[in-house]
């Protein structure tokens, strides 16, 4: 069976669970990341059949908003990580899959509008994994012409650099299902 994965912008799991545990088993999905998850440490979400691992809204007291997680099969062998970083990074959730013994790293991150875009963990995530997948919500809506030019240069650049050094094609075995209706749903 092919690999399916999937990124969203839930933007409130506790309220778009039944519709969201619905569409990961119509679509037998592998594995998840979610962003805007609005979980605080209060919050205690099961999904069947899927372990999770995640980073809860930072200051709740505040607002709740943003959160992360990642999500994958019971039966997958993953590892978690955790980004040894400043306490000023972003919401983040790490994991490394093993799919047919081959490990993929996913990487979910939510920038909060009008924050830096952190460099340094999309350079941390490079550098320490041969194969990922970074999912990322950096509100590009807030973001300055000069923002986007450069995050388009930075992420070029190091496509660029990863294609020139893989041995074959066969190191992109990752498949990533298209789900763009999922807005509809949500």
């Amino acid at each position: 069976m092919t690999p399916t994965f999937l990124f969203l912008n839930i933007r409130s799991l506790t309220t778009h669970k039944t519709v969201f545990e619905q569409l990961l088993k119509d679509e037998h999905v592998t594995a998840f990341a979610l962003n805007e998850t609005y979980l605080t440490p209060k919050h205690h979400p099961r999904i069947p059949k899927y372990q999770l691992q995640r980073h809860d809204c930072p200051r709740p007291y505040l607002r709740v908003n943003g959160g992360t997680a990642i999500g994958t099969y019971h039966t997958l062998p993953v590892q978690h990580h955790t980004f040894p970083a400043p306490h000023n990074l972003p919401e983040h959730t790490f994991a490394t899959l093993y799919l047919r013994s081959k490990p993929i790293t996913f990487c979910t991150i939510y920038v909060r509008p009008g924050h830096p875009i952190p460099y340094e963990f999309f350079q941390y995530t490079d550098n320490n994994f041969r194969h990922y997948l970074i999912m990322a919500d950096i509100n590009i809506h807030s973001r300055t012409q000069a923002d986007i030019i450069q995050i388009n240069n930075y992420i070029s650049n190091v496509l660029a650099a990863k294609l020139h050094s893989l041995p074959s094609p066969h190191d992109l075995s990752v498949i990533l299902h298209p789900m763009s209706f999922l807005a509809q749903l949500l």
